[in-house]
């Protein structure tokens, strides 16, 4: 499958325009690990401007994606619909809030319907990707597609999180059945891990997902 390209661009001037509307959330950059609360009573946007958050599902934690900046988290809020995922952030975040009326009046304002729609293509073409990769024929084949997508992260992130981390907290198998995986892949020289943490992928199975 073609890799997804993120409209950087798009999300800059989005942002830019919702700026002057939206309210600093996070005083100081000791960040890790801190949630942002989300209510239902109120619709607002999230923008990440500094920084990466991982957005969990309520019902079981699970990390559903990790975003980095520049990024608009909440399209999906509506006043009195049902929240079903939390904000975590990560370290050194610099995230706004807008209300969703304002955010939605700035973009006719602005005239920047291309740039939103164009966020919205990219946030559903991302999260079929992630889903075709959790609904693999194989638990090797999770693991695979899970450890592609690790690898094109930042290096700052990829560092700070080991392999088994990073899969367990993104799926359902068991933190067993990973390691079982990642042993065979380390043993046919698929791919390097030292110490826990991923550093090479040299070859993976992973067009099997799709």
């Amino acid at each position: 499958m073609k890799r997804l390209v993120k409209p950087v661009n798009s999300f800059k001037k989005v942002i830019d325009a919702l700026l002057p509307y939206a309210e600093l959330i996070t005083a100081d950059l000791s960040t890790q690990g801190k949630l942002i609360k989300t209510e239902s009573e109120f619709a607002k946007f999230f923008l990440l401007e500094q920084g990466y958050v991982n957005t969990r599902r309520i019902s079981d934690d699970l990390i559903i994606a990790t975003f980095f900046s520049p990024y608009v988290i909440g399209l999906s809020f509506y006043s009195g619909g049902e929240i079903y995922y939390s904000i975590e952030l990560g370290e050194n975040c610099k995230i706004y809030q807008v209300p969703r009326v304002s955010a939605l009046n700035a973009i006719r304002k602005h005239d920047l319907y291309r740039e939103w729609m164009r966020i919205i293509s990219y946030k559903i073409s991302f999260l079929y990707v992630r889903d075709i990769s959790l609904f693999c024929r194989s638990n090797r084949d999770v693991v695979c597609s899970l450890l592609s997508r690790l690898m094109t992260l930042p290096d700052e992130f990829r560092e700070n999180i080991t392999a088994i981390k990073y899969i367990e907290q993104r799926c359902t198998l068991s933190r067993s059945c990973i390691q079982r995986v990642l042993l065979s892949l380390k043993k046919e020289k698929c791919i390097e891990i030292i110490d826990g943490y991923l550093t090479k992928i040299l070859t993976l199975p992973t067009d099997s997902c799709y």
